[in-house]
């Protein structure tokens, strides 16, 4: 006769096989409600589309070379707000308090209204930079939508949120040179200005700088 430990191994046995049969049963029933069509997926490193693609790195090229002039510019300001307060300090004992109080206040508003001008181009200038990125961003969902309904892609992955993927559905590569090709760098577009633009020094930055500041425009814009 069978003892209790035997009967319950069996039971257990049976107990596994009934469940693996009805884990076997669910999973048949749950394919049952996928789609016939397979779903296409492919992945893409969108950081690395915009760096290495001509529209991409033309914005980058455009904003780091506006940043440096207008940086250049700032520097040049500073030495001539310099070189007018010491002369403005040198005039003082040579004025009563009225005269020099005046000539004090008017270098004031004269430094407020440069620096108030170059902080404007200053944000212009990040405003710029969001549209140039934000046409980029428009251009890359267009043409990820048309590729997507040309070739039956069902989803595009950013690359580096996926722990594995297959090289060949990455489509980095293709994605830059299609860029290059619809796009170019997307200058050639009615809305498209040029960062430089936005921060020349203009007569209103200029006029009344006093004769002094000749030194510092050799030292910025000479060198």
């Amino acid at each position: 006769m069978m003892g209790i430990k035997g009967r319950l191994a069996i039971a257990y046995v049976i107990f596994l096989v009934s469940f693996a049969l009805g884990a076997s049963s669910q999973t048949s029933r749950f394919s049952d409600f996928q789609s016939s069509r397979s779903i296409n997926l492919a992945v893409l490193d969108s950081i690395g589309t915009y760096r290495r693609s001509d529209f991409g790195r033309r914005i980058e090229q455009e904003n780091q070379g506006a940043i440096k002039q207008l940086e250049q510019q700032n520097r040049f300001f500073d030495c001539v707000l310099t070189v007018e307060e010491n002369r403005l300090l040198q005039l003082k004992p040579t004025l009563n308090e009225d005269e020099f109080n005046e000539l004090r206040i008017r270098f004031a508003a004269t430094a407020e209204r440069r620096r108030g001008s170059q902080d404007e181009k200053e944000n212009q200038l990040t405003e710029w930079y969001r549209g140039e990125q934000s046409r980029y961003q428009k251009a890359l969902a267009s043409m990820t939508q048309s590729f997507a309904n040309r070739e039956g892609v069902n989803f595009v992955v950013e690359s580096n949120q996926v722990v594995f993927f297959d090289a060949r559905f990455d489509l980095t590569e293709l994605f830059i040179g299609l860029m290059n090709s619809e796009f170019g760098d997307g200058r050639a577009n009615p809305s498209y200005q040029p960062a430089l633009d936005l921060i020349r020094l203009t007569d209103d930055n200029i006029n009344g700088l006093s004769e002094n500041s000749e030194r510092c425009r050799k030292e910025w814009f000479e060198s």
